[in-house]
C-alpha cells in the first residue's frame, strides 16, 4: 500500500536589513507556523545588554521580547531603538510604569527576569513607517504580552475623563515614596533612568499635564507631564517645552499638536 504524504504549509518571513528601509524580501508558504527570520537576535536579554544598547544607537525599528519559558510575546516600536530599551533595563522604571499601566510585558520582565528573556530586532524602517510595519507584525503574530493589539503607546487615542484624572492624582499622592520607597532610591549616576536627560520640568514644582493630537492617526492622547509624553513619542523633552515657549501653532515635525491641559 502506498503510504499518504501530508506536506503542511508554513510561512517563513526573510527581511533585508537597512536603516533607510523596510522590507520582506521574501513570504515562502510551507506551514501553519510563522516563523520570523530577525535581522538582530539576542538569545540572553541579561546578558547581552551592552550589546543590544550598542548595536541598535539612534536606529528606527521594530523589536520583539520573547519569554524564554512559556514563548510569550511582545511587539513594540521605537523611533530610537537604544533610549526605548534602556527604559526596559530600568527595574525601577519598569515597575513605576506597571503601576500606571498595569503593563504585561514589565509585569512579565519582573517575574522572570532579563535572563529568561530573549530580544529580537525584527527590522529597521523609517519612522514613518513604524506604526504600519508594527500593526502588520501584531496582526501576523498576535502576541499575548502586547495590551491592545492597536499600535502605539498603551493610551494612544485615549483620554482621561476630568474624574479619572482626579483618582490618578489621589492614589499617587497616597503613595509612600520616603526613602527606600521611591523608585529613584539609590539609583546615581550612569545607574538613574535620568543620566543624561534633562532636568525635570519645573524643577519640582506641579507637572504639566497635555494632550497630544498625532495628525498622522488622528487619535488624541493625555499625558501627565511633558516628561511622559516626551518618553511616550520617544522625543527630546525639549522640543515640547520648546513648542510651548514659542507658542507655535503648527503641528511638531508636521505631525504632534501639543495643548495643556487644566
Amino acid at each position: 500500500m502506498n503510504s499518504l504524504r501530508i506536506v503542511m504549509p508554513i510561512t517563513f518571513l526573510f527581511f533585508i536589513s537597512d536603516f533607510n528601509s523596510c522590507s520582506v524580501c521574501s513570504i515562502v508558504p510551507i506551514c501553519n507556523v510563522t516563523a520570523i527570520i530577525p535581522i538582530k537576535s539576542y538569545s540572553d536579554a541579561e546578558a547581552d545588554k551592552a550589546k543590544i544598547l550598542s548595536e541598535n544607537k539612534g536606529r528606527s525599528g521594530l523589536y520583539t521580547w520573547k519569554n524564554l519559558i512559556n514563548g510569550k510575546r511582545y511587539i513594540g516600536s521605537a523611533e530610537n531603538l537604544t533610549n526605548r530599551l534602556t527604559n526596559y533595563f530600568s527595574i525601577s522604571y519598569l515597575k513605576d510604569q506597571n503601576k500606571r499601566y498595569n503593563s504585561k510585558i514589565y509585569r512579565a520582565i519582573l517575574k522572570y527576569g532579563f535572563n529568561n528573556f530573549s530580544l529580537e530586532i525584527i527590522l529597521y524602517c523609517k519612522i514613518e513607517d513604524l506604526l504600519e510595519r508594527e500593526k502588520h507584525y501584531i496582526d501576523l503574530l498576535i502576541p499575548e504580552y502586547n495590551i491592545s493589539l492597536e499600535t502605539g503607546a498603551p493610551m494612544r487615542g485615549r483620554k482621561h475623563s476630568k474624574e479619572t484624572l482626579k483618582k490618578m492624582s489621589a492614589s499617587q499622592k497616597a503613595l509612600n515614596r520616603i526613602g527606600e520607597n521611591h523608585p529613584m532610591f539609590g539609583l546615581t549616576g550612569q545607574a538613574s533612568p535620568l543620566y543624561g536627560r534633562d532636568k525635570p520640568e519645573g524643577s519640582g514644582r506641579p507637572s504639566q499635564q497635555i494632550s497630544v493630537i498625532d495628525k498622522k492617526t488622528n487619535q488624541t492622547t493625555t499625558y501627565d507631564s511633558m516628561r511622559e509624553a516626551a518618553r511616550a513619542l520617544d522625543l527630546p523633552r525639549s522640543s515640547i517645552t520648546d513648542y510651548f515657549k514659542q507658542n507655535q501653532v503648527k503641528p511638531y515635525k508636521g505631525r504632534y499638536i501639543f495643548t495643556k491641559v487644566g
